[in-house]
């Protein structure tokens, strides 16, 4: 039985559409996260420090997720595209 070798265009092609979805997934819980935090009572200089690190650090941290996943759903379809050229 022979191995089959290279890729199948349409399955990194979907595979591109699901980087994109937990990309923008990402995304959505930064928009969920930042409203939940902003609609909280909590006050003082604890808040204060909290709210800096959530700001700076974290939704900066997980834009960088965001990011890397849509870079990778980038070179996913580019890579399907170039197979389908290659193989006509």
């Amino acid at each position: 039985m022979a191995q089959f070798l290279g890729q199948n265009p349409e399955e990194v092609t979907e595979l591109a559409r699901e980087f994109d979805a937990k990309a923008q997934a990402v995304e959505d819980v930064i928009t969920q996260l930042t409203t939940k935090f902003a609609n909280t009572t909590w006050t003082g200089p604890d808040r204060e420090r909290f709210e800096g690190d959530f700001t700076s650090r974290l939704t900066s941290n997980l834009r960088t997720v965001s990011g890397a996943l849509g870079d990778a759903a980038i070179l996913a379809r580019a890579n399907a595209e170039q197979q389908v050229t290659a193989s006509q």
